[in-house]
């Protein structure tokens, strides 16, 4: 019987529950909230083994494998507020959570098969809304950036801005720009785009295009760069995640 996985694509986050095993050496672009709903997780960071017994916060950049069984784990993947996070966690070493909030959330996501869509949704964003800052905590970004992250969100898979043209658009040279992206996302230019690549790979497959067609769609050059692509940010071929199980996409 094929496992059944859940994925939310929000505007800044991307929310995944579902049952796996082990996944290899890899980093996120993001920072990532790992909650433990059911059976073993651990992650293992900079050599050393943390066991997850309620959550766990991993900043970007950094790689880590996680060891599991078969067990029921939730990722949420935020895209934005990586000074935010910085200060509250440092972006040195992972994080482990553990309070009656999230409590309530494992319970929440024991049995996602008898929640609606609707309630998932609810029951994500809900989650999503503890880990954005609250607005006496808003770190605001440069609007440089963000003039960058509005080119980004735009450009189709035969228009990809180079560094070059980005730092014309928004009058600086190309070093103090990715500079600049590096300080405020927390990662590179080019992983960043990367990123935008694999949501729109999500969408695509969420309107129903295979495999094949989504990351031709997203912009990888073929399936062995999107794979490794894939495998080098998640720790797991993307075969594994979308074609050996049903994919409820929570919209």
């Amino acid at each position: 019987m094929k496992k059944e996985k859940y994925i939310y694509v929000g505007d800044f986050q991307v929310g995944y529950l579902g049952r796996l095993s082990s996944l290899d050496l890899h980093s996120h672009v993001t920072w990532t909230l790992c909650l433990r709903i059911m059976g073993d997780f651990q992650v293992n960071f900079k050599g050393k083994l943390y066991s997850v017994d309620q959550a766990a916060i991993i900043p970007p950049k950094f790689k880590h494998s996680i060891y599991a069984e078969d067990s029921l784990i939730l990722f949420l993947f935020f895209e934005k507020h990586n000074k935010y996070f910085r200060n509250l966690y440092g972006d040195n070493e992972i994080h482990l959570l553990k309070d009656e909030f999230l409590s309530r959330y494992q319970n929440d996501f024991l049995d996602p098969n008898s929640l609606s869509k609707d309630r998932l949704k609810e029951r994500f964003e809900s989650l999503m809304e503890k880990f954005r800052p609250i607005e006496k905590q808003k770190i605001h970004m440069d609007e440089k950036i963000l003039n960058v992250l509005q080119i980004l969100d735009s450009w189709s898979k035969d228009s990809e801005p180079t560094l070059k043209q980005l730092s014309y658009k928004v009058l600086v040279s190309e070093s103090r720009l990715s500079h600049l992206f590096s300080q405020e996302m927390g990662v590179p230019i080019s992983s960043y785009k990367i990123w935008k690549k694999i949501k729109r790979l999500a969408v695509a497959l969420q309107s129903g295009s295979n495999l094949t067609e989504a990351s031709q769609h997203a912009g990888f050059y073929d399936s062995s760069h999107f794979n490794r692509v894939f495998t080098q940010f998640f720790g797991i071929n993307p075969k594994n995640v979308f074609l050996d199980a049903v994919v409820h996409w929570i919209t």
